[in-house]
């Protein structure tokens, strides 16, 4: 099945996909004492895992792209989110700190992939329309507007979007 890009769906998938780095934060901070407690050591300690996420969140899309752009944005993108999620699942299982920083880490890596939503837009849509969904779909979370709602995903706008991707005039 095949979801057509100025259909609602598609608009809906970019607007998950952009949520995906924010949910591997926005869950994290305000579980970071009881973390801590049931692993037996600080908060503070356990705030390294946000920077575990936020430095493989930063280095691994200057990989993926070139990756995306030989074998294509759909599996490295499907690789990111499977490896997000197993390293998730990792997290939930981990009984260390260290376990925890390595799997931190590697949830990381499987979120950067969705960075690539920005060369999708790019590839599918004209100019203007691009500009419309990187708004849609990322604008409000660099800028930081709205509350963390807002921030996780675009959904709420899904609707006004496709219709403006539909009608170009």
């Amino acid at each position: 099945m095949q979801i057509q890009p100025g259909s609602v769906a598609f608009t809906l998938l970019l607007g998950f996909l952009a949520a995906v780095p924010y949910s591997g934060i926005d869950i994290n901070l305000p579980a970071l004492a009881a973390t801590g407690a049931t692993l037996g050591v600080s908060p503070s300690e356990v705030g390294l895992t946000m920077s575990a996420f936020m430095l493989s969140l930063a280095v691994a899309p200057l990989l993926y792209g070139p990756v995306s752009d030989r074998f294509g944005r759909k599996p490295v993108v499907a690789f990111g989110i499977a490896l997000f999620v197993v390293a998730s699942l990792g997290c939930a299982a981990a009984q260390s700190l260290p376990e925890l920083l390595i799997c931190r880490f590697v949830q990381g890596i499987g979120a950067a992939s969705t960075a690539t939503t920005f060369a999708i837009i790019r590839d599918l849509f004209r100019r203007n329309d691009r500009a419309r969904q990187d708004y849609q779909c990322h604008g409000r979370h660099q800028r930081g507007d709205g509350d963390r709602a807002d921030r996780g995903c675009c959904a709420a706008d899904a609707g006004r979007l496709a219709a403006d991707l539909r009608d170009p005039g």
